[in-house]
């Protein structure tokens, strides 16, 4: 129902009654009340694979600390070994011990530059980056592809009867294996593929 005032007129004492603008009705169409239902939650992240867990993580565990921890024994066990002249002058004893040194050099320097990559690709994936698992998924190809070299460079060396040789070759040959089943793993993972969607992966 509208609302009056009153006006006094000043000629005399009739009262005149005016209409004012309405109040507003609370059920008015134009004057709808606020919503009380909560807000819908987004859809956006309702993939329970979305997200960092399973067999990823580990694989960032691996990269980020696993990887560079191997390394740095793997390099300081190695020194320890070779006799420190092949550190100090490379060149004057592969003169006398022949490539083994220029072989045990480049092996340790490819191990640490592998690690370095495996850091960065791991950072990578962890932050989401763009291009992650591609940069993950070329290092694991540089991986196999050095150890595959390596493993067989090895088995056509003569070594029967040389443990560190037999070894190494146990070594190259977990490397490949490893870098085929993670390669294998970003290749087909349903986690990989929801929490990268967003990325150019």
């Amino acid at each position: 129902m509208g609302c009056y005032t009153l006006r006094v007129c000043a000629e005399g004492a009739q009262v005149v009654t005016q209409p004012t603008d309405p109040l507003p009705f609370p059920h008015s169409p134009t004057h709808a009340p606020p919503s009380l239902e909560p807000d819908q939650p987004s859809t956006e992240n309702k993939d329970p694979l979305r997200g960092f867990g399973g067999w990823l993580i580990l694989l960032i565990l691996i990269l980020l600390i696993l990887l560079p921890l191997s390394t740095v024994v793997n390099v300081a066990a190695t020194a320890t070994q070779v006799p420190t002249v092949w550190l100090t002058d490379p060149f004057g004893s592969a003169e006398v011990a022949g490539p083994t040194v220029y072989w045990v050099l480049i092996d340790m320097a490819v191990g640490i530059a592998l690690a370095c990559c495996g850091i960065y690709a791991g950072i990578k994936l962890l932050k989401i980056k763009p291009g992650a698992v591609r940069t993950a998924k070329t290092f694991l190809i540089v991986v196999f592809g050095y150890n595959f070299a390596e493993f067989v460079l090895t088995l056509v060396a003569e070594h029967r009867g040389n443990t560190k040789m037999d070894d190494a070759v146990t070594a190259e040959l977990r490397n490949v294996v490893f870098a085929l089943f993670w390669w294998a793993y970003l290749e087909t993972s349903k986690r990989v593929a929801a929490t990268y969607s967003r990325t150019k992966v």
